[in-house]
């Protein structure tokens, strides 16, 4: 696994920054260069009450160059009971039409999940807690 080093906050977990992912996958960051590394990222919704700050669901939209298995890595950065939830879909081309589950992994702390992608087909990778939900930071790695 990546070493992906611990951090206290703050590192943006109350004031999420213009590189926040999008709640909605269809507008969802691009990874570049079928990998990405995702420092900081946060489970925080300024949208919802007190109490739910949590529940902050993250898209990234990830298209692979080769088939075979590929790796995500995660790592809860502050604190470190965060409980991280990775989902895999397949894009159907069709925002009208959901997309396809394929696999998910979760874990306290560092988490690996290996999952097999079709190349030049288009993914989108979901970050989220389980209930209940807490807010914090995390990381994010997707390697080919």
């Amino acid at each position: 696994m990546p070493h992906i080093a611990k951090q206290g906050l703050p590192c943006g977990w109350n004031d999420p920054d213009d590189n926040e992912p999008g709640n909605d996958l269809w507008n969802s960051p691009n990874v570049p260069y079928g990998s990405g590394l995702f420092y900081h990222q946060t489970f925080w919704s300024p949208t919802r009450p007190e109490g739910q700050k949590g529940n902050d669901l993250d898209w990234f939209k990830w298209k692979v160059e080769w088939t075979g298995y590929h790796w995500l890595w995660t790592q809860n950065l502050d604190p470190s009971s965060l409980h991280i939830q990775l989902l895999v879909y397949r894009a159907t081309g069709n925002p009208a039409n959901p997309p396809e589950y394929l696999d998910s992994g979760e874990a306290y702390g560092p988490g690996e999940l290996k999952v097999w992608l079709d190349q030049g087909q288009t993914y989108f990778v979901a970050v989220t807690q389980p209930s209940p939900a807490q807010v914090g930071c995390y990381s994010l790695y997707l390697e080919p």
